[in-house]
């Protein structure tokens, strides 16, 4: 039991840390609210802020910035099926 309530409070806090990424990136950086910090470094591409940010979530994995954005661009292709579906 105690495993399941660990895995929600890590979903959770991944999707609060995420939804104040794309806050930010779109508040303070000009961005787009479906795009995280991350996922814009690496696509732009800001060398320096992807080397930063990979050395700071060096935890989340090894290339970060670009696994944010391969995840944000499989997000977007689902949503484009499940679009294509509704027509």
């Amino acid at each position: 039991m105690m495993s399941r309530a660990w895995y929600i409070i890590r979903r959770l806090g991944a999707a609060w840390l995420s939804s104040v990424s794309r806050f930010i990136n779109a508040a303070f950086l000009g961005g787009s609210t479906s795009e995280s910090i991350s996922a814009r470094s690496y696509r732009e591409p800001w060398p320096r802020a992807v080397k930063i940010i990979n050395a700071a979530l060096w935890v989340f994995g090894k290339d970060h910035c670009r696994t944010a954005w391969r995840v944000e661009v499989e997000d977007a292709r689902k949503t484009l099926a499940r679009n294509d579906l509704l027509k």
